[in-house]
């Protein structure tokens, strides 16, 4: 989670900078900062396409019982849409659109049992697949003659498409003859609704708040800062632990608007 609020900042330092040196170049002086006349154009298209990183807000290390260490990092995220923007003035808008995203994380963990005499080293991969709609109010404002700069707060809507876990563990041990023993397991199950999961599932549908920081250059070319959290629990099918599981994520997107 550090990583991806390090990466936003960064992002986010950055479009203000290019706004403050857009402003001191003298380019905005004919246009207001926030121009509230008619919008010049009622629809605009933006095709995106962007990378990041996915992560999982969970409580393992606190709900399982024995744990010695445990590490949950990021994965990769890829995700490519559409966003249609309904202008209302120059500086005022409504959206809506649809994402496909390539989603990955990973964690590990050792379990002690045993009195200490075993060792249980567990790997989990995330490789998921998710479609997303996002709805957001947006506001744009002259940072620029030729570059605006946008907040776009908002929700979206998830759907996991499918995916799957990998679990690689090893259990360290001695046999009945006191020689030092390794065995080592894997599976793969479904990442949504399996229906033998390691220690939870994850329900398919998903909700969140949304915020996106973008800067658009000539009125057609785009960057954007887009994050995105779960706003409940995806667990289930946990047995009796009481775990608690987010997806959350931040994207680096580049577009062109038609």
């Amino acid at each position: 989670m550090n990583a991806l609020v390090r990466l936003a900042s960064l992002a986010c330092a950055a479009c203000f900078a290019l706004t403050v040196s857009a402003r001191e170049d003298g380019g905005s002086d004919e246009l207001p900062v926030y121009d509230s006349a008619h919008a010049e154009r009622f629809i605009e298209i933006n095709a995106h396409a962007g990378i990041g990183l996915s992560a999982v807000l969970q409580n393992y290390g606190s709900v399982i019982d024995n744990i010695s260490d445990f590490f949950f990092s990021p994965g990769v995220l890829m995700r490519a849409g559409l966003d249609v923007r309904f202008n209302i003035r120059n500086s005022f808008g409504l959206g809506t659109g649809i994402d496909f995203g390539i989603n990955n994380s990973r964690y590990a963990m050792s379990i002690v049992t045993d009195g200490g005499s075993s060792i249980n080293s567990l790997y989990v991969t995330n490789h998921y697949y998710v479609a997303t709609v996002p709805v957001y109010i947006s506001f744009r404002f002259n940072a620029g003659r030729s570059m605006t700069w946008s907040v776009d707060p908002g929700w979206y809507f998830g759907k996991g498409l499918g995916g799957h876990s990998t679990l690689s563990g090893y259990t360290s041990g001695e046999n009945s003859l006191g020689q030092p023993l390794v065995t080592h397991t894997s599976y793969k199950h479904h990442y949504y609704n399996s229906d033998r999961p390691f220690v939870n599932t994850v329900k398919s549908f998903d909700h969140g708040p949304r915020l996106a920081l973008g800067l658009m250059f000539k009125r057609h070319v785009t960057f954007a800062v887009v994050g995105q959290l779960s706003a409940f629990n995806l667990a289930t099918r946990c047995s009796t632990l009481p775990v608690k599981y987010r997806h959350a994520t931040v994207c680096f997107q580049f577009g062109y608007t038609f």
